[in-house]
């Protein structure tokens, strides 16, 4: 079981924030109506994501089982079919996943020794050093699963994600002082209702899933392990701000950098993150 409530929004919050905050949040919002977006983005996380979020914890604490024992508990119809597939799902994720956190980690010890006053980053490519960061990252993720939910997932999450936002929002004062940057921020929250469109609900519905992590995976496991007296609305309802909370603090980093530097297009979608951050960090 959690040890505490905070480290249960924490741990949760922790598998909800990823890419679809980083890089998928900002280049949607630019892309379809600013803040107009971010308002409909929020009432589809209140309609649909809480709750959501809400039914696959429960689902987890009644059974006590990860997904595959919950959806056979239930006696789901398909049961056995829409595990496999989650399996595959999941298996699927936590390949490029790796590959993202590797890339991540290749990056800052790169930038680290350059700041030190070693050689300057070279690009990443396919060789020996981005291959031992994969490992790097593999063995630390099956460390932290190792020492099992207390000492391993909800401690580290205690710790890495008030790190976080105190990361971004220092990052966001360093940023917003670069030029240009502050038009870039105004444009960012400028609401631009006429680009609403029935593609812009669309889009907003499928990163309100994707960014919370619902699916029937992550939420279900970590339900599995709710102790009784928790609260699973105010759990569902921290895990959803918190991951708002996360993809506007990188969209206050990501698009006014984007307009600090030339050479960086908002739309370049996946690549944004790997082409503004080493840039900011750069300028640093």
């Amino acid at each position: 079981m959690f040890a505490t409530g905070w480290g249960v929004v924490l741990t949760t919050a922790g598998a909800a924030i990823g890419l679809g905050n980083i890089w998928r949040f900002p280049y949607m919002m630019g892309e379809y109506g600013g803040s107009a977006f971010l308002a409909l983005y929020l009432l589809l996380v209140v309609a649909f994501g809480v709750p959501g979020l809400m039914a696959e914890c429960a689902l987890g604490r009644h059974t006590r089982l990860g997904p595959v024992g919950a959806f056979h508990g239930v006696s789901m119809p398909g049961a056995t079919a829409w595990s496999i597939l989650l399996l595959v799902t999941i298996a699927m994720a936590g390949s490029y996943y790796g590959v993202i956190l590797a890339d991540v980690l290749y990056d800052g010890v790169a930038f680290g020794r350059a700041a030190l006053g070693g050689p300057e980053p070279a690009p990443r490519g396919a060789g020996g050093a981005r291959f031992a960061c994969l490992l790097v990252t593999i063995g630390l993720s099956c460390v932290a699963i190792a020492l099992g939910l207390r000492r391993g997932i909800e401690r580290l999450s205690t710790i890495g994600l008030p790190f976080f936002f105190v990361l971004f929002v220092g990052l966001i004062v360093y940023v917003l002082r670069l030029p240009g940057a502050l038009d870039g921020l105004r444009q960012f929250l400028k609401p631009r209702p006429q680009d609403l469109t029935a593609e812009s609900v669309l889009a907003a519905l499928g990163q309100a899933f994707f960014s919370l992590g619902l699916g029937g995976t992550l939420m279900v496991m970590y339900g599995s392990y709710l102790r009784e007296k928790d609260s699973i609305a105010r759990i569902a309802a921290g895990t959803a701000a918190a991951d708002v909370g996360a993809a506007l603090l990188a969209g206050m980093i990501i698009v006014p950098a984007v307009h600090a530097f030339e050479g960086i297009e908002l739309d370049d979608g996946p690549r944004l993150m790997f082409e503004v951050m080493p840039a900011v960090f750069g300028q640093m």
